[in-house]
């Protein structure tokens, strides 16, 4: 009887396991986080990096633990805003409401700081932190190399933010 009782036990946890490891859809993959960073920090410790934004070549150091991620967002939109030199290009992110708390944390506490966005890994947006951002919606100027399709980009990131979310409220049904 024991023995039964295992091998049901391991065939339960088998199909779990396969049951999380979908490979039609790879936005369950896909993770888009933001961390703070801050030019004037010590670039040791198990705590921080050093991250070379790709088009401006801007070093920054940042935390290495996101303090937003997917789970935290609504939705992104391409966006553009109007600098003295001219138009620039970004993303528009809206957070839920955890996420706007956890803005209004973040961009208080860093002041003069940066925000560095990055999606699988990889930064894609860099945003200085001039103001406390107390509405949940924040612009952040690209760094996503030229010849990207960004609209693409978008769909891509939103379809992370999508999955994410599906999975946090089936999750809490639990």
């Amino acid at each position: 009887m024991k023995r039964f009782t295992a091998i049901v036990s391991m065939a339960v946890s088998a199909f779990f396991i396969a049951a999380c490891s979908s490979s039609d859809d790879d936005a369950d993959k896909k993770l888009l986080t933001f961390h703070v960073g801050s030019q004037n920090s010590i670039d040791s410790g198990i705590s921080r990096e050093t991250v070379v934004m790709p088009l401006s070549n801007f070093a920054i150091i940042t935390s290495k633990d996101q303090f937003m991620y997917n789970g935290d967002l609504v939705k992104v939109e391409l966006a553009q805003v109007n600098d003295h030199g001219g138009p620039i290009t970004g993303f528009y992110f809206t957070c839920q409401e955890r996420g706007r708390k956890r803005l209004i944390q973040a961009t208080g506490a860093n002041m003069g700081g940066f925000i560095v966005v990055k999606f699988n890994g990889e930064p894609i947006g860099l945003r200085k932190i001039d103001t406390v951002i107390t509405d949940g919606k924040i612009f952040v100027c690209s760094e996503v190399e030229p010849g990207t399709d960004l609209e693409k980009f978008v769909e891509e990131m939103n379809a992370a933010i999508k999955k994410i979310n599906e999975i946090k409220s089936s999750s809490s049904k639990w």
